[in-house]
């Protein structure tokens, strides 16, 4: 897609530089996720969801929030490292996974 490649369209949509690619952005907080939940075991993770809300420009530091809600359950969310009161990049985010097999 344009978005992630062409400056001179990318500007024509308001934004700055292209942007990432959503599926890049979503496997970086799956990394993150799977990183602090069930480090090493990522064939644990059984459902990996989120919503994506706002585009990430490339050379953004990203972090990615983590609640754990229940044994083998989790919601998370991906802000600006350096502005995390800014809108999210990703949201509503649930990732699941068996504990026997973390």
């Amino acid at each position: 897609h344009q978005q992630h490649i062409d400056w001179s369209y990318t500007e024509q949509t308001g934004l700055e530089r292209p942007i990432a690619h959503g599926v890049s952005s979503a496997g970086v907080a799956m990394r993150h996720v799977i990183s602090l939940l069930f480090p090493g075991h990522p064939e644990a993770m059984t459902r990996f969801k989120c919503r994506f809300t706002s585009p990430v420009l490339p050379g953004v530091r990203l972090r990615t929030v983590v609640w754990k809600t229940a044994e083998g359950e989790a919601r998370f969310r991906m802000v600006n490292a350096d502005a995390p009161e800014s809108k999210p990049f990703l949201n509503n985010g649930i990732v699941e996974w068996d504990p026997e097999r973390a």
